[in-house]
């Protein structure tokens, strides 16, 4: 039996969560060490994921995020990735430069906060299932600066 402090303290806790600021709840690469830190993670039409998309329809991230005291980047380049059953899928985006696409001004210096926007259209004939997305953001000796997954449906 779980105590009344307990329950009252995770809904205060989903309470504050859910008005923060539209800010999307996501799940953190555990398996990455990472040379940035997000601060908050806005994906379009969904607060609380999983979140649903629609089939010919565009989805807006944007990620803000601090790079740690200790670490700079020269460059940046976002992998995307599908997650099905365990196996990653790549998922080919405009973004491959986050410096020239998605507004943030490389070099990425010790402690700087930026914000990463991007936009993924979901194709028409993409099949309509669940998955996860996992989006991760690379410097140029492929470390993760940034690394989340974001549970999706797809549907019409």
């Amino acid at each position: 039996m779980i105590s009344t402090n307990l329950t009252n303290f995770v809904v205060l806790v989903l309470a504050v969560a859910a008005s923060t600021c539209h800010a999307t709840q996501y799940l953190p690469c555990t398996d990455k060490t990472l040379t940035g830190i997000i601060n908050k993670v806005t994906v379009s039409g969904c607060p609380t994921p999983p979140c649903t998309v629609i089939k010919g329809n565009n989805v807006s991230f944007a990620i803000d995020f601090t790079m740690k005291s200790d670490q700079m980047a020269k460059t940046a380049n976002t992998s995307v990735h599908g997650l099905i059953d365990g196996v990653l899928l790549p998922y080919k985006t405009a973004y491959t430069d986050a410096c020239d696409k998605a507004n943030i001004k490389c070099p990425l210096m010790p402690s700087s906060k930026n914000l990463y926007e991007a936009k993924l259209y979901v194709k028409k004939d993409y099949p309509s299932l669940e998955l996860y997305v996992q989006w991760e953001l690379l410097d140029q000796d492929k470390k993760d600066i940034f690394c989340f997954k974001l549970p999706v449906i797809i549907k019409s």
